[in-house]
């Protein structure tokens, strides 16, 4: 207790202060390179408490700062006896439990207020193209879904003030929130294969799980680079599964796409000059026989055309095939037709009061 004393209580009590300066060039902090890391990620203050705890003897820390006393005497008590085994794993089940709990708490609550927020946004912008195609005031539409959309403010201020509070660091609970969101963002928005869909959760847990178990397994550990290490690898595994599978699934959606695509171009080109085909010519029916021969010739070349042609009883008595001379000329497709076929598209037999040219 005499750290919590005040100074007019421990000069009457006789106990003495002595104060030490360090400076942040002392070699006792590592070269250039182990200065800056230190100074930007670790921090001095991680680096006294692990070389005190570290250090033979007992005692206690306060950091003036931020008001906190660490026993020291606290990483040199190990349990003795038949109980070491015991409380250790006890330790260990606690640590685990503490950190799926973490872990599940801080994950479903972003994911469950990404998910309504994107679905109220994307009803949003449909009640906002509608009001503009129709000319609708718009004032109305935008303010119930800011209302709506404040809703989520507080849920996500209470999950970060009680991550504030298991953490008992600010900055690292701002950073671990972070870190879920863009990891519950790629998962929401760009994880679609079924092989991503099966690993990556179990990956992105196995690495939160490994943060957390050295975070409260250590408490004079060093937090900061660790969790630049968990954040280093999160990425990593964000840009394997982007690049190894999210994207080769897209290219192949891509190309199937422009396939299918070209597929009915080509089918949409046929059809029409299949189409075109059948009002090329009238032609005459004098020979039954020889029309015969011509419609069934011309089903066999083209299967359209035989589906296309009407089914009518022939009529008995016919007259012999004329070609239109004055059809062949206006008609530019005759040519081709009678060049590729080799002969005319017979029309369905007219009736016989329809006078014949």
């Amino acid at each position: 207790g005499y750290f919590l004393l005040s100074e007019v209580a421990k000069n009457s009590h006789g106990v003495r202060t002595i104060n030490i300066t360090i400076s942040a060039r002392n070699p006792c902090f590592g070269n250039r390179w182990q200065q800056l890391l230190i100074n930007s990620i670790v921090g001095y203050d991680t680096i006294l408490t692990n070389s005190l705890v570290n250090s033979p003897g007992q005692g206690y820390l306060y950091n003036f700062q931020t008001k906190e006393l660490y026993d020291l005497s606290y990483g040199h008590e190990p349990p003795t006896g038949p109980t070491r085994f015991g409380d250790y794993f006890v330790t260990k089940c606690g640590v685990l439990l503490m950190s799926l709990f973490v872990f599940f708490t801080t994950t479903m609550s972003v994911s469950f207020t990404l998910r309504e927020t994107q679905s109220r946004m994307l009803r949003f912008t449909v009640q906002l193209q509608h009001h503009a195609r129709h000319q609708l005031p718009t004032f109305q539409l935008i303010f119930v879904h800011v209302i709506e959309s404040l809703v989520f403010v507080p849920i996500m201020i209470g999950i970060l003030f009680f991550l504030f509070e298991f953490y008992d660091d600010q900055l690292l609970a701002f950073l671990v929130l972070t870190l879920v969101w863009l990891c519950e963002l790629f998962t929401m928005i760009s994880v679609r294969t079924s092989i991503s869909m099966q690993f990556f959760p179990r990956f992105f847990l196995l690495y939160f799980l490994v943060f957390h178990i050295y975070f409260f397994s250590y408490t004079y550990g060093f937090s900061y680079l660790a969790f630049s290490a968990t954040a280093a690898f999160m990425q990593h595994l964000i840009l394997y599964f982007w690049n190894r599978f999210e994207v080769p699934a897209l290219q192949r959606f891509i190309r199937s796409r422009a396939h299918i695509h070209q597929q009915t171009g080509v089918q949409i080109t046929s059809s029409t000059i299949y189409t075109s085909t059948l009002h090329i010519a009238r032609v005459n029916v004098r020979d039954p026989g020889t029309m015969n021969d011509d419609v069934g010739a011309a089903r066999e070349a083209d299967p359209l055309l035989a589906q296309a042609e009407p089914t009518r009883n022939q009529q008995e008595g016919g007259q012999q095939l004329n070609e239109n001379a004055e059809a062949a000329a206006t008609d530019p497709l005759q040519d081709v037709r009678d060049h590729h076929h080799g002969q005319d598209y017979a029309e369905p037999p007219r009736n016989e009061n329809e006078q014949v040219t």
